[in-house]
């Protein structure tokens, strides 16, 4: 559990996640999370496409992913384009809507001693809303950028 954990657990809970305003998970951790870093998406092929992240400045794919405590599936595309993380595969949290995250717990320090080589930066572990009755919806628009180049439109149903 967390507070039987000698490493550093940060908790994030699903109202913290909203709170941010951010449209994915990995914007919302990009702002909640010292630890984490989220690169600029440039240059083509699929580093414009898979969401990548990582913690303590090192690639992606070297932090380890669970969802509900199981790993979740890296891309089958390699990222060989982008001078920034080349040859590096990892799992794309966008593919998680943020109104569907209960709380996410990550673990700052390096933990491949339990988690084996995956985890030499550190795990995020998402967990999902499992209530079945009930549900939200979440409606986001705004503006990244000056000139209407960085619209965005969200709707969240859970």
């Amino acid at each position: 559990t967390v507070t039987d954990s000698p490493t550093p657990i940060d908790v994030i809970s699903g109202a913290d996640l909203t709170r941010t305003g951010k449209a994915g998970v990995f914007q919302a951790l990009n702002t909640l999370v010292p630890s984490f870093n989220l690169p600029v998406r440039a240059g083509g092929a699929t580093s414009t496409v898979i969401a990548t992240g990582g913690l303590r400045g090192l690639n992606p794919d070297q932090a380890l992913l669970l969802v509900n405590g199981k790993r979740r599936h890296k891309t089958s595309l390699i990222n060989a384009v982008s001078t920034l993380y080349n040859g590096s595969v990892p799992a794309d949290l966008d593919m998680i809507p943020t109104a569907a995250v209960d709380h996410i717990e990550v673990l700052r320090d390096g933990a491949a001693a339990q988690y084996g080589s995956d985890a030499i930066a550190g795990v995020i572990n998402i967990i999902l809303k499992d209530d079945s009755s009930g549900g939200s919806a979440n409606f986001t628009a705004g503006q990244n950028f000056d000139r209407s180049d960085g619209e965005l439109y969200q709707a969240d149903l859970n």
